[in-house]
């Protein structure tokens, strides 16, 4: 997200003007089963809703990881801004 709030600072990227949608899985290759589309345990996987300058108290979500799971909003305030769900 570092290099994200740069590119905006910078002029180089332009922050969603709406909210978007984006996906990713971290870890090794050899985690994921290429045969049925399955990640294993080691790769982390998350979705995240990109609402630029968000904060939680405007999305009535907390502004960190809920301790029993759940959705928050990561770098509120911010152009990063975005729920995060993690599982």
């Amino acid at each position: 997200m570092a290099e994200f709030r740069k590119g905006v600072a910078s002029g180089a990227i332009k922050a969603p003007s709406r909210p978007t949608i984006g996906f990713q899985m971290r870890g090794p290759a050899k985690a994921f089963d290429w045969d049925t589309n399955t990640p294993a345990t080691q790769i982390a996987r998350w979705e995240m809703i990109m609402i630029p300058n968000a904060t939680g108290a405007e999305l009535n979500l907390p502004n960190s990881k809920p301790k029993d799971g759940g959705l928050w909003v990561m770098n509120e305030g911010t152009p990063a801004a975005h729920i995060m769900g993690q599982h």
